[in-house]
């Protein structure tokens, strides 16, 4: 008899088992992509009970690497979201051609958050604008400058940057992660990078990817007033879908909204300092890569170095 109840209770611990929904996610851990990711699957299992989110960190070619993998655990039959940046349907699509529909194989569903990019230097540097930046990088023999694995329109920002300003003899160098190249620039290995500038130590902002000065970097100069009006990005935290799991997204959109709009995440968003809160929807999504892709297409050259 106990074995029986034992089996009964078994059986009944299966059934009502909660389906596990894998997230992947480009980011890692520690940098503001991964931290907002990690908190929104938090919130994701705090707000519902039909689904347990796991959270699946898989780094590396600007994102590729994920939305590859999340389409293929959904051609295998799985539920998956897949958590990443515009690029998925704007810069990859150029970087990485034929790789996958980049207007159908994943659904935009929201953005998250977002920062701007910014050209940094370190903080202790005595410059303090992109002029003296330019004189100093100008008048030298080889300049280094960085991005990481997982970055995408700052690296595309940062190619621009040296055709624009015709910087001669600029090496850009590719980390690992954000801590080795903010390692980079406090132990003067580069001279400046364009990086995601989210509450970021011993780091200083010459100037933000925006068209209005921000107040979390009073002293960063806009696009504009550096005449760099192509500067203009940030980098928004997504989440999408393949195409082969809408229903699952029509079943769950209104978790993600709900866990994006909540106090918690709010609250995170507060404590990261970036310059304003999103939520964006997937039309505002399409519409910002939109924009994106008149550049890509005016700056092909660039797009050719990235690859």
């Amino acid at each position: 008899m106990f074995k029986i109840m034992m089996f009964l209770l078994a059986m009944l611990s299966t059934a009502y088992a909660k389906p596990e929904i894998q997230v992947i996610s480009r980011y890692d851990a520690h940098v503001n992509g991964g931290i907002v990711a990690s908190e929104f699957v938090r919130i994701l299992n705090k707000i519902q009970d039909d689904y347990e989110f796991r959270l699946s960190i898989v780094p590396g070619a600007s994102g590729e690497s994920a939305d590859q993998k999340a389409i293929a655990l959904s051609r295998s039959g799985q539920d998956v979201l897949v958590i990443g940046a515009m690029s998925t349907w704007g810069l990859n699509g150029y970087v990485f051609p034929n790789t996958f529909d980049r207007e159908n194989d994943i659904i935009p569903l929201l953005g998250i958050d977002g920062f701007p990019n910014a050209i940094l230097v370190d903080e202790k540097s005595p410059i303090n604008t992109v002029e003296e930046l330019l004189q100093k990088i100008r008048n030298k023999d080889k300049v280094f400058h960085a991005t990481t694995a997982g970055a995408g329109m700052g690296t595309f920002h940062a190619e621009l940057f040296v055709e624009k300003f015709g910087i001669k003899n600029a090496k850009m160098i590719t980390y690992r992660s954000s801590g080795d190249l903010i390692r980079g620039l406090t132990n003067n290995e580069l001279d400046y990078a364009i990086y995601i500038a989210s509450n970021i130590p011993g780091l200083k902002a010459l100037a933000i990817s925006s068209n209005d000065r921000l107040s979390l970097y009073p002293n960063a100069k806009t696009a504009k007033e550096i005449g760099f009006p192509e500067f203009v990005h940030a980098s928004i935290t997504t989440v999408g879908i393949p195409k082969e799991r809408k229903e699952f997204a029509e079943r769950t959109i209104h978790y993600l909204r709900q866990a994006c709009e909540s106090d918690d995440m709010k609250t995170l968003i507060e404590r990261t300092k970036a310059p304003r809160y999103y939520c964006y929807t997937d039309k505002e999504l399409r519409a910002r890569s939109a924009v994106e892709k008149n550049l890509f297409i005016k700056y092909n050259n660039i797009i050719s170095n990235l690859r």
